[in-house]
Parts: structure tokens; C-alpha cells; sequence
């Protein structure tokens, strides 16, 4: 995903339902200049991610434990963020997420047959890269406007 978030580093990015912390500790550790929201529901994950942070020594992130429904209107980014899920939701759902948070790019990881077929109103795909693990897997980056 790194790359997909090259020249997005100006804009915050938020991961939702980070639970072990992928992608978002490993893209916070990747892109130290990106700040980094970590959503995650479970108290005990939340926690480990809290942990992880400090070990990591991550100045970049926070970690928000609740649902996302509980930050989208509420947290102060100061710029349409983007947003990440990996295995938070139905890349569609995810898209819905994506617009309650106003972001305007969105990187979905999962199979091409998987994204909805239109996308939602507003929403096209701008590139995609190969993800992980195996090849029916990609991360596919869609942009809003």
C-alpha cells in the first residue's frame, strides 16, 4: 500500500478496524511523516495497538478505541483523510465509511471480484497493486469527486 500513499502524505489517514495493526503500524512505520489514526472497536486490541506504538516509538499515530461511527464526525483532522481497511468490511461498506469520514481516497484490500460492480456514485478506481497473500488479493486505491 506504501505506494499508493506516496503522494498522499499531506493528508491524514485512518485505518479502521486496525486491530493487529495491519496495515496501519506498518504504513505508520513506512511513512513517518503520515499522521495516523488507528480505529479499533475492542478494548483488548486497542490496548495491544497503544502498546505497540509506544515500542515502536511511532510519534505518527493514535490510537482510537471505539466504533467508527463514533469519530467520523468528531475527530479533528484538519483535512479529508484517507482511509484504509483491510478485513474491517465488504469493500462496499467500506466505501460507505469512507464517505462519513469525508475522506476522498480510499485503499480496499481484497479480490477484484469483491469491489462492487458499478462503484457507488462518485467513487472510481485510480490504481491498484498487488497485495497479500497471494495474487487474488490487491489493494486498490479509489478516489472520491
Amino acid at each position: 500500500m506504501v505506494p499508493l500513499l506516496a503522494e498522499r502524505q499531506d493528508r491524514p489517514l485512518v485505518d479502521l478496524g486496525s486491530g493487529a495493526g495491519l496495515p496501519g503500524l506498518v504504513l505508520a512505520a513506512a511513512l513517518p511523516e503520515q499522521k495516523v489514526h488507528l480505529v479499533e472497536s475492542r478494548r483488548k486490541r486497542a490496548s495491544f495497538l497503544r502498546q505497540a506504538v509506544r515500542v515502536m516509538e511511532l510519534e505518527n499515530v493514535q490510537v482510537h478505541h471505539g466504533r467508527s461511527e463514533q469519530f467520523c464526525e468528531t475527530l479533528a483532522l484538519g483535512a479529508p483523510p484517507t482511509v484504509t481497511a483491510r478485513a474491517f468490511a465488504a469493500p462496499a461498506l467500506v466505501l460507505n465509511f469512507a464517505e462519513a469520514w469525508a475522506a476522498e481516497c480510499c485503499i480496499v484490500s481484497a479480490s477484484k471480484d469483491a469491489l462492487p460492480s458499478p462503484l457507488p456514485d462518485g467513487w472510481s478506481l485510480q490504481r491498484t497493486t498487488p497485495g497479500a497473500p497471494g495474487p487474488e488479493r490487491q489493494h486498490f486505491l479509489l478516489t472520491r469527486g
